[in-house]
């Protein structure tokens, strides 16, 4: 009889333990809570925000970037733009938003031009670097090889520290250039060092040799 006694205390006091670890687990999980604002929709960088847009989403912390933005800035945040575009259900990152949009910083001549799934992108690149862009493709068989100079960084998209794409400013005629490169032939980057100077790189065709028709393509180049 003794000893059926103290199965049941002991069964009883290892109920009781495991509903205070549940209970503490549970309250530890939702303190870790927090609300957050997120988008409901798709939408691209230079967009002016809504209220439409936008919806509160109850997220674990250590999921979050250190700069998501809170439930209650909701007010704050509408009318100003989005510097880079977001999935439906991405946080809202303080890096993210601007006062303006983006068109206004565009350069006349020149357009934002949005790159993506390069093999490789340069350690360390941040916005506000330059670099060259050189593009490899064929036309009529073929092959060439140009270089657009000195390019300004818009903007480097990040996933998990890791650069997924870069917005860069050129002119239509180099983002024809690098569009059909990119569905023909090779896109790389080089970063460039603060003193780079433009030296107008002629293209360099199948042949092996600098081809002298490059003066008609001088205006591709970004200064």
């Amino acid at each position: 009889m003794k000893l059926k006694g103290k199965n049941k205390i002991f069964t009883i006091f290892s109920i009781v333990f495991a509903a205070i670890v549940s209970i503490s687990l549970y309250f530890a999980f939702i303190g870790n809570m927090t609300d957050v604002l997120v988008v409901n929709q798709t939408v691209r960088g230079g967009t002016q925000i809504t209220e439409s847009m936008l919806s509160v989403k109850k997220v674990d912390k250590s999921s979050l970037p250190d700069n998501y933005l809170k439930a209650s800035l909701r007010d704050e945040v509408v009318g100003k733009y989005f510097d880079l575009g977001l999935t439906s259900g991405g946080v809202l990152t303080k890096d993210n938003i601007s006062v303006s949009g983006k068109a206004s910083l565009i350069q006349s001549g020149y357009i934002l031009y949005s790159m993506k799934d390069l093999e490789t992108y340069p350690n360390g690149l941040v916005t506000g670097d330059h670099l060259n862009i050189v593009v490899a493709s064929s036309s009529d068989g073929n092959k060439y090889v140009k270089t657009i100079e000195n390019v300004p960084v818009a903007s480097v998209h990040m996933e998990e520290n890791v650069i997924t794409g870069i917005e860069v400013y050129v002119t239509p005629e180099a983002a024809q250039l690098i569009a059909f490169a990119q569905a023909n032939g090779d896109v790389s980057v080089g970063l460039l060092p603060l003193d780079y100077k433009n030296t107008n790189i002629e293209i360099l065709d199948g042949g092996g040799f600098i081809s002298s028709q490059s003066e008609t393509n001088e205006n591709t180049s970004a200064e």
